[in-house]
């Protein structure tokens, strides 16, 4: 055993904040009623990189769909993704 204590999702999400690159950005999308991942951890998430010098590189794309729950926005998701990679990919 390595005697640490385990680690909280909340603790991890907490060190993931304060230490994560943003070297090649990164992209957000979230539904305002997701039950699943809250909201408010994307909009957190988003501050806590930007007030780290991450500026426009970390970017937070709200879903659209009624309701925007966690799995209403799996679909608008993909094609938001697939959005953005497609001037970047070649031969899909």
């Amino acid at each position: 055993t390595t005697g640490r204590s385990p680690v909280t999702p909340l603790q991890w999400w907490h060190d993931l904040n304060q230490t994560a690159s943003t070297e090649t950005g990164v992209i957000q999308y979230h539904g305002q009623n997701d039950r699943t991942v809250p909201y408010a951890s994307s909009a957190t998430t988003l501050r806590a990189m930007r007030e780290r010098g991450a500026g426009e590189r970390v970017t937070l794309t709200q879903c659209n769909a009624q309701p925007a729950g966690h799995m209403q926005c799996v679909p608008p998701f993909i094609s938001f993704m697939l959005g953005q990679l497609a001037p970047v990919v070649q031969d899909l």
